[in-house]
């Protein structure tokens, strides 16, 4: 197996931070490599952003959100 070497190689980061960089560098989501960009934020693709919100909002003991809101299950999120 041969060792990725790149910018990211020497940094004394974990090796999941290492391997999420590496997938936006090449511009995909780090979380499921999707190649669907909409947002404004450059991290994260529409679906996973939704799903991450939609969690913290739970793990918060929030009300759920309005259907216009940012963060309720809308279809202009998910390009799948």
């Amino acid at each position: 197996m041969n060792k990725i070497i790149d910018e990211f190689t020497n940094l004394p980061i974990s090796k999941q931070i290492r391997h999420q960089r590496r997938k936006i560098k090449r511009g995909l989501c780090p979380r499921g490599g999707c190649k669907n960009k909409s947002l404004k934020t450059n991290l994260l693709c529409g679906k996973h952003f939704l799903e991450s919100r939609i969690y913290r909002r739970k793990l918060k003991n929030f009300k759920p959100r309005y259907i216009s809101g940012l963060g309720a299950p809308t279809k202009r999120f998910h390009n799948v």
